[in-house]
């Protein structure tokens, strides 16, 4: 779709030159408005492309959905993948299916010919596989269940922050108030258990994050299987859900713990210009989801469904 989107406006700008250049030397002559009228009819062969290249995506999509055995998501579910569109959006990936790219169909289950639609190289799959290993340890089902467990134990993390806010909460302050956005008394209150939740955010957004990420990338690879990964996914939404108030305090708490585990418990020690560049990065992806992304995922309540 891409390069349908950007061949139709380079095609638009070099019509309106053409056009342009036509009327500029020709005025109004029989000439400038044969060079207008090719122009504009160029154009509307080009809108036209792109129209068909919409809808052709789109029937290739739900071909694929079919195919799969894919329906559409609980609200539930919905709300889940959610807390981790504003990546989805910022590396093009599917918004509201638990795959995040097409998979290329096992050899003769499909004869359907796709145009626009391309499937996951070979090459991306064992690359992304790669990279769970050596940073993760996930290489199966149980390496993968040892992990969500350790993250949903606080001991990836939250636990770490919590007693280094005990021990000595100047070393945090100084690292994390480099921030604006994260002063002291923002950081202190995050250690403070509110008296309807389970326990204070800490640095759970990040967290959470985390898990729901990890869990629908050894998804795709085709690590684990669907009913395990909505498993950890929906106890990690539900905890998401119960620890902040709104989308805004959860992407604040999540940029924050990014910085502080990066920052102490990163098994590689980041200079301090790396954990900038990494925080803005961050940022970068969160408003570019904000003022530009139109999906409905984006406008579902926050809070889990009650169905």
């Amino acid at each position: 779709m891409l390069v349908y989107k950007w061949g139709f406006y380079l095609t638009c700008a070099f019509a309106a030159l053409f056009v342009g250049a036509g009327l500029t030397e020709n005025g109004l002559s029989n000439k400038g408005k044969m060079s207008a009228g090719y122009a504009f009819l160029y154009l509307l062969i080009m809108a036209g492309l792109v129209i068909y290249a919409g809808f052709r995506a789109k029937k290739e999509q739900l071909h694929y959905y079919k195919v799969k055995g894919i329906e559409p998501l609980s609200e539930e579910k919905l709300q889940a993948l959610r807390l981790v569109a504003p990546h989805r959006f910022n590396y093009k990936q599917w918004s509201e299916t638990l795959e995040f790219w097409p998979r290329q169909p096992a050899s003769g289950t499909d004869t359907f010919r796709y145009q626009i639609l391309s499937f996951e190289s070979v090459g991306v799959t064992r690359q992304r596989r790669k990279c769970l290993d050596d940073d993760w340890g996930i290489v199966d089902t149980e390496s993968y269940i040892a992990l969500m467990e350790y993250f949903l134990s606080g001991e990836h993390g939250a636990n770490h922050f919590k007693e280094h806010m005990e021990e000595n909460p100047q070393e945090v302050i100084a690292m994390l108030s480099k921030v604006k956005e994260f002063p002291e008394d923002y950081l202190y209150d995050c250690t403070v258990r509110r008296f309807d939740k389970s326990s204070p955010r800490l640095i759970w957004g990040a967290e959470i994050e985390w898990i729901i990420g990890l869990t629908c990338s050894t998804y795709q690879n085709g690590t684990i299987e669907e009913d395990l990964a909505w498993h950890y996914i929906l106890i990690a939404s539900k905890k998401a859900y119960e620890l902040f108030e709104s989308e805004e305090e959860f992407h604040r708490n999540r940029l924050m713990g990014s910085w502080y585990w990066h920052a102490f418990c990163y098994r590689m020690k980041l200079m301090d210009a790396e954990l900038e560049e990494g925080h803005l990065y961050d940022v970068e992806i969160l408003e570019h989801y904000r003022k530009n992304c139109l999906w409905p995922i984006k406008n579902l309540p926050w809070g889990t469904s009650s169905t």
